[in-house]
């Protein structure tokens, strides 16, 4: 079966799979006592805002319904001025994609080589911007863990996500 076939055929499974589980869900869900339906929003926070364009749009994202940020990226008055607003501030990490440029010229180690033997820092995968660690070497998860510690170690972050994506080369 080639990839796309695979791909495609993996996809309707996992939709016919999940499909009963989520109607249980919602039979259960209509039975119990409503609940309050919190919205969230995924931010890659500009450094450029102001505290007052942060204020009216943190305020008006409270007004909507929203009440969690994650912010793909460290920004103290981000994460300060949505806490004021009475929102949650997560931090987001997309934890395997890391395509720092001092990273990758410190450590071109760490880093997945395709199966043609090159190395993801000079030859991403499918787009330039797919710089993917790999994940089976120790040094790797030492940094990752490190990573995450400082993060979650900041009172200002009330929740911490990660997407740990892999891809074929």
């Amino acid at each position: 079966m080639n990839k796309r076939n695979f791909l495609k055929s993996l996809g309707l499974g996992s939709l016919a799979i999940s499909a009963a589980p989520l109607g249980s869900v919602a039979r259960q869900s209509a039975r119990s006592a409503p609940r309050s339906i919190s919205h969230r929003v995924w931010i890659n926070p500009d450094h450029k805002d102001t505290e007052a364009e942060l204020r009216e749009r943190y305020a008006a994202y409270k007004q909507a319904g929203i009440r969690d940020l994650f912010f793909e990226a460290d920004s103290a008055p981000h994460f300060r001025i949505a806490r004021e607003q009475g929102l949650k501030a997560h931090r987001w990490m997309w934890t395997m994609n890391q395509g720092d440029q001092a990273q990758m010229a410190a450590h071109p180690e760490w880093y997945a080589i395709s199966r043609k033997g090159e190395s993801c820092v000079d030859h991403p995968p499918y787009v330039g911007y797919y710089r993917w660690l790999c994940p089976s070497k120790p040094e790797v998860l030492e940094h990752l863990k490190q990573q995450v510690a400082g993060i979650v170690s900041r009172k200002e972050v009330d929740g911490f996500h990660w997407t740990i994506s892999v891809t074929a080369m």
